[in-house]
């Protein structure tokens, strides 16, 4: 990044938590790097990868693409996506995941939520990636779920896909590093206190299915269906997640 661009107005920053993601993060950043936005790369928006200790190359890629890297080392994926937003510079903070395609104008329609002030967070839309038929279901059910929840005012989000305004995020004090599990819900649910949380459909994400293939559908469903009422009801959601590279 040049030094013209390091003295631009930074409006907003896409937050990729990753370890050992060489495999995926390279395919991510090339489709962040080709949406479809009036934002320019380096001038209007950065990408910050926060990586939690990466033994491969996940590192090394990420700054091929340009993007800055924050390091953590609490190995929680609320510690990892706090830690991008503390060196961040943008108005709106994005957060996505190493594995994941946005929709190639994905950058903007978040952007056009976060920047309206009408919103303190935008939660959307999951699509699996390559799936099969009982993966299109399973999301398509996750959706419809997440439709009828956020009509209600009961937020329900995904860390992959939403977006937040950084002034609220630091009012509230941002992610709660020390939860393993549904930091997402945790923090929107927060959120909504201070704030609207729009679901936008357009903003839309392909999510790699490798957790549904190594769990099976039915535990996948069941685990992220039961954890995120523990979490939204009663404020325990799970201490356990085993993970999958």
């Amino acid at each position: 990044m040049d030094a013209k661009a390091e003295t631009s107005e930074i409006l907003l920053t896409v937050v990729i938590p990753a370890l050992n993601e060489e495999q995926y993060i390279g395919r991510t950043l090339e489709h962040l790097l080709k949406q479809k936005t009036k934002l320019v790369f380096g001038k209007d928006w950065e990408i910050i990868v926060a990586d939690g200790g990466s033994t491969d190359k996940t590192v090394e890629i990420s700054k091929s693409y340009g993007a800055r890297i924050a390091h953590e080392n609490t190995h929680t994926i609320a510690a990892g996506r706090d830690a991008g937003v503390k060196i961040s510079k943008g108005k709106y903070i994005v957060f996505t995941d190493a594995d994941v395609i946005p929709d190639e104008f994905w950058l903007q329609n978040m952007y056009d939520n976060l920047s309206s002030g009408k919103y303190v967070a935008v939660v959307g839309k999951i699509l699996p990636l390559e799936g099969t038929l009982s993966e299109k279901i399973l999301t398509e059910i996750l959706n419809i779920i997440s439709i009828v929840l956020n009509s209600v005012g009961i937020n329900m989000a995904y860390g992959n896909n939403m977006g937040v305004v950084r002034e609220y995020y630091d009012k509230i004090g941002g992610f709660n590093i020390h939860l393993v599990t549904s930091e997402d819900t945790n923090l929107i649910k927060r959120l909504s206190k201070v704030g609207k949380v729009k679901y936008d459909s357009k903003c839309k994400v392909s999510v790699s299915m490798r957790r549904v293939r190594k769990w099976g559908v039915i535990k996948f469903f069941f685990f992220h269906f039961t954890n995120f009422f523990n979490e939204y009801l009663f404020n325990k959601p799970y201490d356990k997640y085993e993970p999958v590279r």
